[in-house]
């Protein structure tokens, strides 16, 4: 929002039908006020979707997604009960397909699967997790300063969780010592200092970039995003620094790390 007057600014709106309103939810916005009444306190009340899009859109909205605060995109609100019975129905036969866009250090197979229990944010018990990964461009760059390897490996991966845990696609690659660059809870201080003070790319870089919803009728609604400044900076520097056929004989495997307790 930088240069915009904070009353002055709008969610952008992606659809508005009679079920649902989607938005492309700005990184740094939370979708509700934090439960934990001493978060609450350092949340300003024009960083909250919730009620800001009330007021926007002069409508009554029920929050049926979750996206962390530092991921921006693809945001669903239902537009009544029903609906978000609806969509709460869809989850739970595995109807809802969420795709992401992100970076992360080093690279990968062209495609793999991680499927490793998380902690339950609720229970704090393991619990069954799984998150589908594609590769879809593999760069590298001069080695960060202290770096042991001449060059750095980054990829530009594409996420797609089946399961729904807390923090899921960061906790699962974090798992498999691929961290998500700009992750400041679950990735690595040197990666993500060296995009910010060496190419100006700050923040999470982790966008929700489209939403299928597949109903039992035959009914498909999708909804996706065009790429903000930052991910169009973010797509101009993996061209410039991308691998056209990267040697993956070396490091390109994703394993979990044996060391790690689950988290």
């Amino acid at each position: 929002m930088s240069g915009t007057l904070l009353s002055d600014f709008q969610y952008p709106v992606i659809s508005l039908c009679e079920d649902f309103v989607v938005i492309d939810k700005p990184e740094g916005h939370h979708v509700h006020p934090p439960e934990d009444e001493r978060q609450r306190r350092f949340v300003k009340p024009e960083n909250v979707v919730l009620s800001r899009l009330r007021r926007q859109l002069g409508l009554y909205l029920y929050p049926v997604h979750r996206l962390d605060v530092a991921t921006s995109g693809v945001l669903v609100f239902a537009l009544s009960k029903e609906s978000a019975r609806a969509y709460a129905r869809l989850q739970e036969l595995g109807r809802i397909e969420k795709t992401y866009h992100l970076i992360c250090r080093g690279w990968t197979e062209d495609e793999f699967e991680i499927d490793l229990p998380l902690e339950s944010d609720s229970t704090k018990a393991p619990v069954s997790s799984l998150t589908k990964f594609r590769s879809l461009a593999r760069f590298e760059v001069d080695a960060l300063p202290g770096g042991k390897y001449p060059r750095s490996r980054y990829a530009l991966l594409e996420a797609r969780p089946v399961t729904g845990r807390w923090h899921q696609i960061r906790r699962h690659l974090n798992r498999v010592s691929r961290p998500i660059i700009g992750d400041n809870e679950h990735g690595d201080s040197r990666h993500n200092r060296y995009f910010r003070e060496s190419f100006g790319i700050g923040g999470l870089c982790l966008r929700a970039v489209g939403t299928r919803l597949s109903f039992e009728n035959g009914r498909i609604e999708e909804w996706g995003t065009v790429p903000t400044p930052k991910w169009e900076r973010i797509h101009d520097f993996v061209r410039a620094h991308e691998i056209a056929r990267p040697d993956l004989t070396s490091g390109g495997a994703c394993r979990p790390r044996a060391d790690l307790p689950v988290v």
